[in-house]
């Protein structure tokens, strides 16, 4: 009795889409001649490249936006050398072209019964100077008063000095019950100051030195309302004074 011969399958083939060979069904490769079976042409060299390749293995070239740009790998370096020496070299150049002076600028920061603070900074490449004597003028319906301060310094100087780059608060406080007579607070009111606050408008006008000796003046604009106590004070001191006067 002869035994039963049993069939054996073989894997479906294909022919291969560039040689013809047969190739299994689910290859994406013949391995006859190397192509894709899942296969598009290369955007640049038109080889055949495998749909899903982000790089041809032909030419080297991407397949994304990066194969439009058509430059070399040795330009592209080169590239990237230019932009990173100009990332450290414009710096330099912009400070060498800046102008080597002082810069400075003022802002109101706030007031109490003792003094009046500025913000004072220089973005400047040199020092420059601010005047230690200052006034701060309230005006209303046609009358300024003018009421004298001077920078609270450590030194004894008749300017500040504001470095390049830095910053520095100014505290302008009012002028003494005694001492020289330019000086004291009777010297300047005879009378409290009467202005309504709620209807003047104040400034203080800031006399600067730049590095080149040029003489400026910037107008500090402020909100009365927030002199109201350092006003007040000084009405307060000079009734006091006054007071003292009379008793003589």
């Amino acid at each position: 009795m002869s035994a039963t011969s049993v069939p054996v399958e073989l894997d479906p083939t294909k022919p291969c889409k560039v040689c013809r060979e047969p190739i299994k069904t689910a290859a994406s490769k013949c391995f006859h001649c190397g192509s894709y079976q899942d296969w598009r042409v290369c955007k640049i060299c038109g080889e055949p490249i495998s749909t899903t390749a982000r790089k041809c293995t032909h030419c080297d070239s991407y397949q994304d936006w990066r194969g439009g740009i058509n430059i070399s790998n040795t330009v592209l370096s080169l590239l990237v050398a230019l932009v990173s020496v100009l990332a450290v070299a414009i710096p330099a150049i912009h400070e060498a072209l800046k102008a080597k002076n002082s810069e400075l600028r003022f802002a109101f920061q706030g007031a109490n019964t003792e003094a009046i603070t500025i913000f004072a900074t220089n973005s400047g490449t040199r020092p420059g100077t601010v005047q230690s004597t200052l006034t701060l003028k309230v005006s209303a319906a046609g009358k300024t008063v003018e009421v004298p301060l001077t920078i609270q310094l450590r030194e004894s100087s008749a300017a500040t000095i504001i470095e390049p780059s830095q910053s520095r608060l100014l505290d302008l406080n009012p002028p003494a019950d005694s001492g020289p007579t330019e000086r004291v607070l009777s010297h300047y009111f005879k009378d409290p100051i009467s202005i309504d606050l709620d209807k003047a408008s104040c400034t203080i006008p800031i006399e600067s030195n730049d590095f080149r000796t040029k003489r400026s003046t910037a107008e500090i604009p402020v909100q009365c309302k927030e002199l109201s106590g350092f006003i007040r004070e000084i009405n307060d001191r000079v009734v006091s004074t006054n007071q003292k006067h009379s008793m003589r």
